[in-house]
């Protein structure tokens, strides 16, 4: 049986998964990009029975052509380019890698924030400049910081933020109360973390209910001044909206290491100065990808082997009628 990777990182070829794949007696071959188009996907997988998916899509197009496809193993959580519905209809497992790329995402959340907290890049172009201004800035301790979204990555951020004594707001519909006990996290609606938050960092999957999440009603309810971190999706945010929210002022920075459109060649958010962004790498940490790629070379080789793993499964439904 042949497994095709396309999750970029791993094209080296270097990583434990690739020996895991070796020991279970599967061929395996690297694509050139993990963003690659439908015709593109269908090229390097047509034969394959299974891929170690990257940010590609899988559209009902490319499910229809590959007909010997068993398996699609997102190395990562997110599957918002993965047409579920059609690997279904079609007997395809779709797989992710819960709990291993939470701190990763953590680390680069909160550099952001601290980033923002203390103003590093204008007053690294100010000093540049030869601006000698010395500014004084509101500490953490007297800050908000609202976390939308209470899952690992969101409990991740929330650990790193309470040391330095940020007060935190939590959106979460179905939070998990043993946390929020222990860390004395307040939860409030979405609108009201978004009136009391100088910062709002998101951490919640991209679906129909929480796409432009934050558009220009939104960000009209927004604190002036404050900043919005998105780590998780660019879909949650209407690009436009976000764009003025930031030229006018209203907004005073954004992270963003997630855009609507990826690669995001010419997007006027990287016109302005008070945005920073990375291209869609918060995930990715050695360890991370590690434990990523290795979870998702295990899904591979279980379901081929005629096994369920036990966690990670979008789809286990069809397991009975999968394709064989």
């Amino acid at each position: 049986m042949k497994v095709t990777v396309l999750a970029q990182p791993l094209k080296s070829g270097t990583w434990r998964a690739i020996e895991m794949l070796k020991e279970a007696k599967l061929k395996y071959e690297f694509t050139e990009s993990d963003q690659a188009s439908e015709d593109q996907v269908i090229a390097a997988v047509k034969d394959a029975d299974a891929t170690i998916a990257g940010s590609e899509p899988y559209s009902p197009k490319v499910i229809e052509a590959c007909g010997n496809l068993k398996v699609i193993a997102r190395s990562g959580v997110g599957y918002d380019a993965v047409d579920v519905n059609a690997c279904s209809e079609a007997g395809v497992l779709v797989t992710i890698t819960p709990g291993v790329n939470q701190d990763s995402v953590a680390d680069l959340t909160f550099s952001f924030l601290m980033a923002f907290l203390r103003n590093i890049v204008q007053d690294t172009a100010d000093l540049r400049a030869g601006k000698w201004g010395r500014p004084i800035y509101k500490s953490a301790r007297e800050s908000v910081l609202g976390v939308v979204g209470l899952g690992r990555i969101g409990q991740s951020v929330v650990k790193r933020a309470i040391p330095f004594g940020f007060k935190i707001l939590v959106a979460e519909t179905y939070p998990d109360a043993d946390f929020v006990a222990e860390h004395g996290l307040e939860i409030v609606e979405f609108e009201e973390l978004l009136k009391r938050s100088d910062y709002v960092s998101l951490h919640v999957p991209l679906l129909p209910e929480t796409r432009n999440l934050i558009n220009s009603k939104t960000i009209g309810l927004m604190k002036n001044g404050a900043c919005l971190i998105n780590t998780a999706r660019g879909g949650l945010t209407e690009e436009a909206a976000l764009v003025e929210g930031l030229r006018s002022g209203k907004l005073r920075g954004a992270g963003l290491d997630v855009f609507p459109v990826e690669p995001p060649t010419g997007s006027p958010l990287f016109e302005l100065p008070n945005v920073l962004c990375t291209p869609h790498l918060a995930g990715l940490d050695h360890e991370s990808c590690e434990g990523m790629a290795s979870m998702a070379a295990s899904s591979i080789i279980q379901i081929l082997n005629g096994r369920l793993p036990e966690t990670g499964v979008i789809n286990p439904e069809i397991w009975e009628r999968r394709r064989v």
